[in-house]
């Protein structure tokens, strides 16, 4: 998808319980950490093709985590923390260990490419990489426990749209596409449709027509007729 004409669509509402600004974004990385985790975990390391290929997903997802944690400490914790000081300590001090250990990923994919022995250098990147998504998925688990009741008490859902919209305005297309790539197929028919019809509402129409060519590329045969049935 060309980066340049790439519009940030809109987050589409949901109306229960309230407005969840963590819902699409988890749901892709989740689908993003599992489908890199079987890649790596089934890897041939002497199949140089797909070595890098497998290195190139994992780089991307190690990517998108980080920008991840720098949208939610930059948009989501400071409007936690101005509304109920102290609410963000303990996700706070998950982010500071998820950058340790995203660093040393980055280390262990260089080490991957550097190392005469690739089968225990992919043993090692997968163990480290099945950590990593083990923490991140209570950690995700924690933010929509723990910190959703805290904005949903300080904050109406217009307001939580609004901050949401700031920071999705804040992600270069490139990380968006990327982003939606994941988000997209991670979604059951009903909200995939509702994010779709959301963008075709709002972005001008050869940025939607992107977008639709990349649920179409991303999801399954079945799954791509329901949604352009359901978009009619």
């Amino acid at each position: 998808m060309p980066n340049e004409t790439l519009a940030l669509p809109e987050p589409s509402v949901a109306t229960w319980p309230r407005y969840d600004s963590y819902a699409e974004i988890h749901k892709a990385l989740r689908a993003f950490m599992g489908d890199t985790l079987t890649r790596v975990g089934s890897l041939d390391p002497w199949d140089a093709e797909e070595v890098a290929a497998v290195m190139g997903q994992t780089r991307d997802l190690l990517g998108l985590c980080r920008t991840h944690l720098e949208h939610e400490d930059r948009f989501i914790h400071p409007a936690m923390e101005a509304r109920q000081p102290g609410s963000t300590a303990v996700t706070a001090g998950d982010h500071a260990g998820h950058e340790a250990a995203l660093e040393a990923l980055a280390e262990a994919l260089a080490a991957l490419e550097a190392s005469r022995d690739r089968e225990q250098a992919v043993r090692g990147l997968y163990r480290s990489l099945a950590r990593f998504v083990a923490e991140n998925l209570e950690h995700m688990e924690r933010e929509e426990r723990d910190n959703n009741p805290v904005l949903w008490a300080h904050y109406t859902d217009e307001e939580i749209v609004a901050i949401e919209r700031a920071l999705i305005a804040s992600i270069p297309p490139g990380e968006m596409g990327l982003a939606l790539s994941w988000m997209i197929p991670a979604m059951n028919p009903g909200e995939r449709v509702r994010k779709l019809a959301g963008i075709r509402a709002k972005a001008p129409e050869p940025v939607f027509r992107q977008i639709l060519a990349l649920a179409e590329d991303r999801l399954p045969k079945a799954a791509w007729e329901r949604l352009q049935r359901d978009l009619r």
